[in-house]
């Protein structure tokens, strides 16, 4: 898709406080930004979790600079969620960003959790979002760094309850009343405000 100020201004004027507002579907295309791009993650199948250890959603890792004056950085990350071929869901996803030199610290108000029960075979399109802060703070239960003026990774993890209450990403179930499952891309979307 690429940047939609390609298509449309990028703000300053009429109140706008958006400078950059980037959607895509991650399948490997360059994303263009304010700052230069970067290429996004190519993700081509679903993913199961099955470890309560938070690990990586394949293709999500981004290198993000945002443009100057931003003071505010939106992340959205979202999928479709469903149950695994047997047992119930109990699932985990959080965003995590990189602390120069410290590795990647995730963002306490970005986690989100959920229930299915095998029973209800349910299928649903769920999110992961936060709103980072440029405020002189490195404070992750605040969602704030001290600043942004290189390149931070961001990345989304994922982890299962436990081995009896795991989950999978990017399928459904059943569609349109059949036996046929099919891949649903997430969508990932990056915001910066001045």
């Amino acid at each position: 898709m690429g940047n939609l100020t390609d298509h449309f201004s990028s703000g300053g004027g009429a109140g706008s406080n958006i400078l950059e507002h980037l959607v895509w579907h991650p399948k490997g295309q360059t994303i263009s930004t304010l700052k230069g791009g970067f290429t996004a993650g190519n993700i081509t199948t679903h993913q199961d979790f099955s470890s309560t250890q938070m690990l990586p959603v394949n293709g999500t890792q981004i290198p993000y600079l945002p443009p100057d004056g931003t003071t505010q950085v939106y992340i959205r990350f979202e999928f479709l969620s469903r149950h695994p071929s047997s047992g119930s869901t109990l699932g985990s996803v959080s965003i995590e960003i990189e602390r120069p030199g410290h590795g990647f610290i995730d963002v306490w108000d970005s986690r989100t959790q959920w229930f299915h029960s095998q029973s209800t075979y349910e299928v649903n399109r769920k999110a992961v979002e936060c709103v980072i802060n440029i405020n002189g703070t490195e404070d992750r239960e605040q969602g704030s760094v001290s600043s942004w003026d290189v390149a931070r990774n961001i990345k989304v993890m994922a982890a299962a309850y436990s081995s009896s209450y795991t989950h999978r990403m990017h399928r459904t179930d059943y569609w349109r009343n059949g036996g046929t499952d099919s891949f649903v891309r997430p969508i990932m979307t990056i915001i910066a405000m001045k």
